[in-house]
């Protein structure tokens, strides 16, 4: 008798909890924001001296919807070499620029080109600042 008590519990419990049969569609994750990475080097290094011998002292990045709506204005200090921007779910396109200590461009832009941020993902996106994009 105990062993039919157990046998009714687990069918019990897993009636509750919904296994065995098709309880109609799953639930759906909610979307969230992506990030992108903005992930840069100066004459394909990431050496933080290459900041100061350049006088770069922070990178900006704008971020522009596909229709040239500008989602923001976004910075980090040089030596950071990556910066992570939080965006809704689209389809957008940007550029960098390094600056100098007065907030003046010190290179000329870096294109990001078109890109996709799907929801809860993380895309990075290299760029590179020739030693020759200086000013």
């Amino acid at each position: 008798m105990k062993g039919l008590t157990v046998v009714g519990a687990l069918a019990a419990a897993c009636a509750l909890s919904g296994c065995g049969g098709d309880n109609g569609p799953p639930d759906v994750a909610v979307v969230g924001d992506g990030v992108l990475d903005v992930d840069w080097t100066i004459g394909d290094s990431k050496d933080p001296g290459a900041c100061s011998a350049n006088a770069a002292d922070s990178i900006d990045v704008v971020v522009t919807t596909a229709s040239g709506d500008v989602v923001g204005d976004f910075n980090a200090h040089c030596e950071d070499f990556v910066i992570s921007i939080e965006l809704a779910p689209g389809t957008y396109t940007g550029d960098a620029t390094l600056l100098d200590p007065g907030g003046q461009p010190r290179t000329t832009p870096v294109e990001l080109g078109s890109f996709d941020i799907q929801g809860d993902d993380e895309l990075d996106i290299p760029i590179d600042f020739p030693l020759d994009s200086f000013y």
